[in-house]
């Protein structure tokens, strides 16, 4: 999980896309429209086609997702997920390597799985495929840090009786994975966070020296994965061609990506070992084995930008701005998409999941932080997520793993419940945070957001929020923005527009969970909104 960030560096970030979006560089790249022949035994997929020529579209409902994370203190996969449930997840992003399975067989979470997909209805989940077992990792060295990749993985992946070949570490992982747990997944991820670094060259723009766009990100600096792009692209290949032969309609997803830079080199490059290169052997860049762009990202690191009329940053740390934060990042994958065609021109479109998100409910250094701004953000990232078209989220986390007079860690205090190293199954107690999501859950779940419904509303620049619906029935969930540094309390009165033709609304504070029947009315034309989100249901 990406824990570790350059403070300045992405204070780049936010100065740098929106030049670098409005300077796309034209991609060079070959179309495999144009390949003639058979195509490889890794590309002869259902239809013989690949990411390049079709991505499922996506129907299911938003489901309020969660990584579940591990507390030790009694807490079962089962009990984990009971908790979640209970708090008004519908989704979760488990992970399982390779070297679980070595350790305890291919088979150890499949009755928990059962169970929180069948019992639960927890389901559309995330796996993060990662890990190698000590005997199946690489050995290969690149200067002094060895790889944390699968050795073997250029093998062939298929026998010539299309079964899969076990020479090839990853690829027989990847097929007992898949074909077991497939029933009970929906994405499945390709390393978690491989573009993780400790360099600021993820920030830099095409040009400047030591960029990612001009140059491969150097593997030195990748300490969560380190190995070569066109190696992460090879696992991309080989999980592609896995998946889509088991199960035709899940999604190969890239694993929480948290730079568009390291998204462009994928595109750049192919899985060829020789620099990833195009050949007949590697005739396709990793845009073509992955359906999905699953993406981290956490906004208390970028919510201050530079302002040299100070000489110095301005901060921007409030839930509406981090919530903005979120769903720009979003779009800057978008953007690198976008110059390579995937976007439904050249190429079909990306879906999108964003596997971790959060911000602390206590302030660290510079970061925005309390339980009113982490409670507020939440929902809010929550609508603007679905309003932006991210089929799915996974809060970070379940649980929080500190007590907050003593969390030292901003990643210690996000979750859904207090401290679960502390308190066992039975003494749970649910934070603010854990107390919005249910609510939104309870309120909203099995509703989908309704963009014509929205465009209606007419909100002014004071108001923000969106309009959902179920069988022709709308949920309005608005509040008052908050554009003032360090500061979650505003206030503004909004009128619905008279062609809505509404009348009285009842009003769901975003505590609803915590006070049950604790509901007022209001009038169309006079709501009174702050800072918090409130849901409305017309009577």
């Amino acid at each position: 999980m990406m824990k570790k960030f350059l403070f300045f560096s992405l204070s780049l970030f936010v100065l740098f896309t929106f030049s670098y979006c409005q300077n796309p560089r034209p991609p060079a790249r070959t179309d495999p429209r144009e390949l003639t022949g058979k195509l490889p035994l890794d590309l002869s997929l259902v239809h013989g086609s690949t990411a390049d020529q079709s991505v499922d579209p996506d129907t299911s409902l938003f489901r309020f997702g969660i990584n579940p994370g591990w507390y030790g203190n009694g807490y079962t996969d089962q009990l984990l997920h009971r908790i979640a449930s209970d708090a008004g997840v519908h989704s979760s992003r488990p992970g399982f390597s390779d070297n679980l399975a070595s350790d305890f067989g291919y088979d150890c979470r499949l009755s928990a799985f059962r169970y929180y997909y069948d019992t639960l209805d927890i389901r559309e989940n995330v796996v993060f495929l990662n890990g190698p077992s000590p005997a199946h990792r690489d050995t290969t060295h690149y200067g002094s840090n060895r790889s944390l990749t699968f050795a073997h993985l250029y093998d062939p992946v298929w026998n010539a009786d299309s079964t899969v070949n076990p020479g090839n570490f990853y690829a027989s992982y990847v097929y007992q994975v898949v074909k077991r747990y497939g029933p009970y997944v929906r994405f499945w991820e390709v390393w978690n966070e491989p573009d993780i670094n400790n360099a600021s060259n993820a920030y830099s723009l095409p040009g400047q020296s030591g960029n990612w766009y001009d140059n491969p990100p150097p593997v030195a600096h990748l300490y969560g994965f380190y190995a070569p792009v066109w190696v992460y692209n090879r696992m991309l290949r080989i999980t592609y061609t896995i998946v889509h032969r088991l199960f035709p309609r899940e999604y190969v997803c890239t694993g929480g990506l948290g730079y568009p830079s390291f998204l462009d080199a994928i595109l750049r490059f192919t899985d060829n070992p020789d620099s990833g290169k195009v050949s007949p052997e590697y005739p396709l860049d990793g845009g073509a084995y992955f359906d999905v762009l699953s993406f981290h990202s956490y906004p208390q690191y970028r919510l201050h930008h530079w302002d040299n009329r100070i000489g110095g940053f301005t901060f921007q740390r409030s839930s509406d701005f981090a919530s903005q934060a979120g769903t720009e990042l979003k779009d800057a994958f978008q953007d690198v998409l976008d110059r390579y065609g995937y976007n439904g021109s050249r190429f079909p479109r990306k879906l999108f999941i964003n596997t971790e998100i959060n911000i602390p409910r206590k302030p660290f250094g510079d970061m925005i932080g309390s339980d009113l701004a982490q409670h507020n953000f939440m929902v809010k990232y929550l609508v603007k997520a679905q309003e932006d078209g991210i089929l799915q989220v996974y809060i970070f986390a379940l649980g929080e793993a500190e007590d907050p007079e003593k969390a030292k860690d901003p990643f210690g205090l996000m979750g859904l419940y207090e401290n679960l190293t502390r308190d066992a199954y039975g003494q749970q107690k649910l934070t603010s945070e854990g107390v919005a999501v249910k609510t939104m859950s309870l309120l909203t779940y099995g509703y989908r957001y309704d963009s014509g419904l929205t465009r209606k509303l007419i909100l002014p620049a004071e108001v923000d929020g969106a309009a959902f619906s179920r069988g022709g029935h709308p949920v309005f969930i608005l509040w008052a923005r908050q554009l003032t540094d360090e500061s979650e309390a505003t206030t503004a009165q909004y009128r619905f527009p008279a062609s809505l033709k509404l009348g009285t609304l009842k009003e769901y504070r975003w505590d609803q969970a915590s006070l049950p029947g604790d509901t007022s009315l209001v009038q169309a034309q006079s709501v009174e909104l702050g800072g918090s989100p409130v849901f409305l249901f017309p009577q």
